[in-house]
């Protein structure tokens, strides 16, 4: 055989090697993309998909063994390398969604957070710098994480400090404030009291040092069938230190009743200062501190303000509202009161936001007669945009994108197989929703009694039980009872 049919030979064999491999690599890729796409995509574009897969990989692989068109042969090599390419990207970004909704989804911990806190002017920057500085910390509060975190810098840190204890929070800080100690330790639960007492609080310390404590959650949610039952959603949103799941005050609360039926989401608000029974304690409390207890007090006493049952919970950073709303391209949001926010004035009526512009929206309360009221109002049109974004077909064109954005900014204790089913119902329809809003009302009053703050008079809203009874006819009805 002569040098010349060797090489030709030797050069089939390696195409013919490529061939095979080239073909393999490509089955294989759509496959697991198939099995990916199957989670997100309803049956009948998901069939669509493997279909569309099984013709190019069947007309790439009987092309191929045609050894009669060379040319061919080689446009078919390229195409098949390309399309092989785009499925391993495709395969990528699917794995890397799905990865996401495994994360936000199924949360059955919450996390608590203490904080080594000193001034912002003082020249310690680490947990060592502290050696033998003075540590001040309340020992009837919280004492059990309190000590873990302490017991952790002394063992694990090598840092040994001067402990000293304080009657309450507002001593606490004080104490630091005026340089009484050095630092002082708490749980980040608390640092809302704390600014409840020094609103400036956050603006003349820094954290050095935070330990993170890992409790599970206990109480049991009813199984429902999202796609068929009706089922009602605890939204609890924070704006805190450490992760989303990190134990703190609800500034938001909000209760989203969602009928898969009848398309209908309602979204009933109750202000934070609702001054509320808690269920674990029996005392009154405002409810943003039933917070500081961990979600399942606070759904346990809206459960027994409203007398209903609540499927789920939802914890929102609402900072990374930003990241949200401008991962669907920004959100069109109903103003009903002209409002200068962030430098830019928002008229009535329509309004596009982006992220910046719809948080500092949501915080606004000063330019209105009513405050807090009419803040929760705006909270509520904001979450009604971007849940009509969501539901538009921008959920599939930004996907990646509103996935990556809530991933760290949101949880869910809704299981990731019952979340995908709501997609793929969205995606299967398209239907639009009828989101309506209502919220609880009552009078300010003051309270000597609030668990949390005992001795401390404070700002409650009494409840207007009128209010309480529509808003549980409302959830009743949306939910077809």
């Amino acid at each position: 055989m002569s040098r010349r049919r060797q090489n030709q030979t030797n050069k089939k064999k390696t195409l013919h090697i490529f061939d095979i491999a080239l073909i393999s690599i490509q089955f294989v890729l759509s496959i697991f993309l198939a099995y990916l796409a199957k989670k997100v995509l309803p049956m009948k574009y998901w069939l669509i998909v493997v279909a569309i897969f099984l013709v190019l990989w069947l007309l790439v692989f009987f092309v191929l063994r045609n050894k009669k068109n060379s040319a061919k042969q080689m446009w078919l090599r390229l195409v098949s390398l390309v399309l092989s390419i785009l499925i391993g990207v495709g395969s990528v970004f699917a794995y890397k969604g799905v990865s996401v909704l495994n994360n936000i989804t199924g949360g059955k911990y919450q996390t608590q957070v203490i904080s080594v806190v000193v001034l912002k002017d003082s020249s310690y920057q680490k947990i060592k710098d502290l050696e033998n500085k003075s540590l001040g910390y309340v020992s009837a509060i919280d004492t059990d994480n309190i000590n873990k975190a302490i017991d952790n810098i002394g063992t694990k840190d090598k840092t040994t400090l001067t402990k000293t204890n304080y009657s309450d929070l507002s001593q606490l800080q004080k104490a630091l404030v005026n340089k009484e100690c050095d630092a002082i330790i708490f749980n980040e639960a608390y640092r809302g009291i704390i600014e409840e007492f020094n609103g400036d609080f956050s603006n003349q310390t820094k954290v050095i040092y935070q330990y993170e404590i890992k409790e599970t959650l206990n109480k049991n949610t009813s199984t429902v069938n999202v796609t068929k039952d009706a089922f009602n959603v605890y939204i609890s949103g924070i704006d805190t230190y450490g992760p989303v799941s990190t134990v703190s005050r609800s500034d938001v609360n909000m209760i989203m009743t969602v009928n898969p039926k009848t398309k209908q989401i309602l979204l009933t608000s109750i202000p934070r200062d609702y001054h509320v029974t808690l269920a674990s304690f029996n005392a009154r409390d405002k409810l943003t501190h039933s917070g500081i207890y961990g979600i399942e007090e606070t759904m346990s006493t809206v459960e027994n303000l409203l007398d209903i049952d609540l499927n789920y919970y939802m914890r929102v950073n609402f900072t990374s509202l930003i990241t949200m709303v401008d991962a669907v391209g920004g959100i069109n949001v109903n103003v009903d009161q002209a409002v200068t926010v962030g430098g830019r004035t928002l008229s009535v009526g329509s309004n596009y936001m982006d992220g910046e512009t719809a948080l500092a929206f949501s915080r606004e309360r000063y330019s209105y007669a009513d405050g807090d009221r009419h803040r929760v109002r705006n909270q509520q049109a904001v979450l009604t945009g971007l849940l009509n974004k969501l539901m538009s077909a921008s959920m599939i064109t930004n996907y990646n994108s509103i996935l990556n954005s809530v991933s760290g900014a949101f949880e869910t204790n809704m299981e990731s197989s019952d979340l995908q089913k709501l997609i793929q119902m969205q995606i299967d329809d398209m239907s639009s929703w009828n989101i309506e809003q209502i919220s609880l009302d009552g009078s300010g009053s003051t309270s000597t009694n609030c668990y949390s703050m005992p001795g401390y008079e404070l700002y409650v809203m009494d409840p207007d039980q009128s209010t309480v009874t529509a808003a549980k006819q409302k959830i009743d009805a949306v939910e077809g009872k």
